[in-house]
C-alpha cells in the first residue's frame, strides 16, 4: 500500500494533541471549583473547628484553578482554531469569576464565624 499523500494528517494530530494541552488544565479548574464549592458550604454550615482547614483548603485550590487557566492560556497560541481559542478562553474566564466569587463567598463565612 502506497504512504498516504495526506499531508493534512500530521497537522491534524499536533492540532489534537494541542487542545489537549488545554483541555487538561481546564478540566482540572473545574474540578479545583468543585471542592471551593464544597468548602463554600463547609465554611457556611459546617464545624467551627474545620474553618482553618477550609479556609487552607479553599486557598490551595484556589491557586491550583488560577494556575490551571494560566495553563491552558499560555497554549492557545498552538491552537490554529479561532473559534476554540475563544470558546477556551471564555470557559476559563467563566471559571475564575466563579472561583473569585466564591472565594470571597469563604473569607466572609470565615471572618463572621471567627
Amino acid at each position: 500500500m502506497p504512504p498516504s499523500s495526506d499531508s493534512t494528517q500530521p497537522t491534524e494530530l499536533v492540532q489534537e494533541k494541542s487542545r489537549r494541552t488545554i483541555e487538561v488544565p481546564l478540566q482540572i479548574a473545574e474540578l479545583c471549583l468543585e471542592v471551593l464549592e464544597h468548602a463554600r458550604v463547609v465554611t457556611s454550615k459546617g464545624n467551627r473547628n474545620a474553618l482553618a482547614d477550609a479556609g487552607t483548603g479553599v486557598f490551595l485550590a484556589h491557586s491550583a484553578l488560577k494556575a490551571s487557566v494560566y495553563t491552558a492560556e499560555s497554549n492557545l497560541e498552538l491552537i490554529e482554531d479561532p473559534s476554540a481559542v475563544t470558546e477556551a478562553e471564555e470557559r476559563g474566564a467563566k471559571i475564575e469569576r466563579r472561583a473569585d466569587e466564591v472565594l470571597k463567598q469563604v473569607k466572609a463565612n470565615v471572618e463572621e464565624t471567627v
